[in-house]
């Protein structure tokens, strides 16, 4: 009756309820300059000159991390190639703490997005601002390319753990070094 109970009120008000805790580690695939001390070989690729390392896995929200209601995280990425007319953002979760890669073992892919940046003028120094916001039963990711206005969006199920498909319906990195994401 007190689970009921509470389940009600919730529907009713779900702002009583401040924060929760992360039942995944949830991140989004991104590559970054390869580094043959830290990165697997296998994972190296080539545009022009330059080597880089795709599938890191960059973390959004650890597992058992609070989450404020409806709080926004936001993130800037930049396209890897500078002639890049599209970005696929592929989002991931797992129940481990610090994963690597994208396809460690335990990751599973939740959903992804396009993010269209028609505009090349500003080749890699162009943004794509990927927001995250959590709210009370989901997170949303919504992708908004700075030059043209473009968007992507996808919503994730926040409370559901036992399917990664709870989910509605090309190359990026973040310019901020070793951090990952701002």
């Amino acid at each position: 009756e007190a689970i009921l109970r509470g389940a009600v009120e919730f529907g009713r008000n779900p702002f009583w309820v401040a924060s929760r805790k992360s039942p995944y580690t949830y991140g989004v695939a991104l590559c970054e300059p390869f580094d043959e001390l830290k990165h697997k070989p296998e994972k190296k690729f080539m545009i022009g000159e330059e080597e880089w390392c795709c599938d890191m896995f960059r973390t959004l929200v650890r597992v058992g991390e609070d989450v404020g209601w409806d709080e926004i995280r936001v993130h800037i990425l930049r396209p890897v190639d500078k002639y890049q007319t599209r970005m696929v953002m592929r989002f991931y979760r797992t129940e481990r703490l610090f994963p690597k890669y994208v396809d460690d073992l335990g990751v599973e892919e939740t959903g992804s997005f396009d993010v269209e940046m028609p505009d090349i003028n500003g080749g890699r120094e162009r943004q794509v601002r990927l927001e995250i916001k959590f709210g009370s039963t989901e997170i949303t990711a919504k992708g908004i390319d700075m030059t043209s206005g473009s968007k992507g969006l996808i919503k994730f199920d926040f409370i559901r753990t036992d399917d990664p498909s709870c989910v509605e319906p090309s190359l990026y990195y973040s310019p901020f070094g070793k951090t990952g994401l701002e």
